[in-house]
């Protein structure tokens, strides 16, 4: 036969998107400072894009939250 191995089901929460922008944002003074040495390409392009990934959280949140509200 072609398979040889039995999957088994295992039950793996995943996070939303909204949650990992969530979890990001509240990360990102501790992200910015673990780049300070690492790469400042990045740290720059990180603190100018700011104020977009904030506003992304807000709306994919608020967004979940308005699906949410419908069931």
């Amino acid at each position: 036969e072609e398979f040889i191995c039995l999957l088994l089901y295992t039950e793996v929460r995943w996070l939303s998107k909204g949650a990992c922008l969530y979890r990001f944002n509240k990360l990102f003074n501790s992200l910015l400072e673990f780049l300070k040495d690492k790469n400042d390409a990045l740290q720059s392009n990180l603190i100018q894009s700011k104020r977009d990934i904030a506003y992304f959280v807000l709306f994919q949140n608020d967004g979940n939250l308005k699906l949410q509200a419908d069931k």
